[in-house]
């Protein structure tokens, strides 16, 4: 677009400067085109170009930012909507992949609430024809779970226990939507209290 513009006003120039030679020939009283006025037609002109060029690179970062926020909000609530399911019910997990912070596990739990957040979200641009943009994005996972226990114990405290887990995203432009390719869960983190 940028080569577009510099040929116009190429172009432009020599027909300024063909006018002005033309006007000195015949004889006319028309002022010719100084050099000057030529120079900062075309300085103008350029400016005019990396201004629409600057203005059109905002707007399309911000309709992938857009686009990118609402691929991340679906993910989000279809996240929520699996939890949903488990809330409230005794779930049995041996945490592979956890940071112990607490003492003895939560192996046996009841799930009692659940927050997504988005912790980052940074759009890339790429060198492939296939896909020109893409996207990485970052998502804390946070879990509220109560150890189970019997029914005779006077305080829950002890049983309340909170598990962080941060979720990393990659995603694909199409050209229309943002497209998750790969999702990796990170190490969890199973601390006291809520």
């Amino acid at each position: 677009m940028l080569l577009y513009g510099c040929v116009c006003v190429a172009f432009s120039f020599v027909l300024f400067e063909g006018h002005a030679q033309d006007a000195l020939q015949e004889g006319t009283k028309e002022k010719p085109i100084s050099l000057e006025e030529i120079k900062n037609t075309f300085v103008n002109t350029l400016n005019e170009l990396e201004t629409q060029k600057a203005q059109r690179a905002q707007q399309l970062d911000a309709q992938l930012q857009a686009k990118l926020q609402s691929v991340l909000n679906e993910w989000i609530e279809s996240a929520k909507q699996s939890k949903e399911r488990e809330l409230n019910k005794l779930t049995h997990n041996t945490w592979k992949n956890a940071l112990m912070l607490i003492s003895p596990m939560p192996y046996d739990y009841y799930l009692r609430s659940y927050e997504y957040a988005i912790a980052a979200a940074d759009i890339i641009k790429k060198d492939s024809p296939l896909a020109s943009y893409g996207a990485s994005a970052q998502v804390i996972e946070k879990l509220c779970i109560e150890r189970y226990h019997s029914d005779a114990v006077s305080s829950l405290e002890p049983y309340l226990h909170t598990v962080s887990t941060s979720i990393k995203l990659q995603l694909t432009y199409d050209g229309d939507t943002f497209i998750i390719k790969e999702i990796e869960y990170g190490q969890s983190s199973i601390g006291q209290g809520w």
